[in-house]
């Protein structure tokens, strides 16, 4: 294992242990982060185009749920406090490590099973889902996946063109 990939692995279970226990993040953590990502995305040989996707995919998300809360009649300061600047950086950080199809299936199955785990374990005290936490939590489950030896290259779809197509 490479130095970046195990200083990686550190500092997204730093990022998932902080945001289980304090339900924020330290800035600096996404600020190293973005880093390490860009360092691997130039190295592993990522498309940009394939960033700009990503983004857009995250700039629709929140604009549909920028409509959704004004529509219920919530003012911006309550919007913001529905959904962290962390996890929307986590968003923003997680583009570099993606293909567009593999970011918008690691998106949906991730959020859909951080609601799941929040709901099973969640703290009474807390209405605040961890989400940048457990987002870190599933890298480091793909990264372990690709430790044990399961050949998983996350900037390409061929996984899931193979998947559909049968080739």
């Amino acid at each position: 294992m490479d130095v970046l990939k195990l200083m990686i692995i550190l500092l997204l279970g730093l990022i998932f242990i902080e945001d289980m226990r304090f339900r924020a993040v330290r800035w600096y953590y996404f600020v190293v982060l973005f880093v390490f990502f860009s360092i691997q995305f130039y190295y592993q040989e990522g498309q940009i185009v394939h960033v700009a996707i990503n983004l857009a995919f995250i700039i629709i998300q929140l604009a549909i749920a920028t409509l959704y809360l004004f529509l219920k009649r919530l003012k911006l300061s309550e919007i913001c406090q529905h959904i962290g600047l962390g996890d929307i950086i986590t968003w923003i950080i997680l583009t570099l490590l993606f293909s567009p199809i593999n970011y918008i299936i690691f998106f949906i199955l991730s959020t859909l099973c951080s609601l799941i785990l929040y709901f099973l374990f969640k703290k009474p005290e807390s209405k605040l889902i961890p989400l940048a936490g457990l987002q870190s939590l599933f890298i480091l489950v793909i990264y372990g996946v690709q430790l044990a030896g399961v050949e998983l290259n996350l900037y390409s779809d061929y996984w899931i063109t193979k998947l559909v197509y049968g080739n």
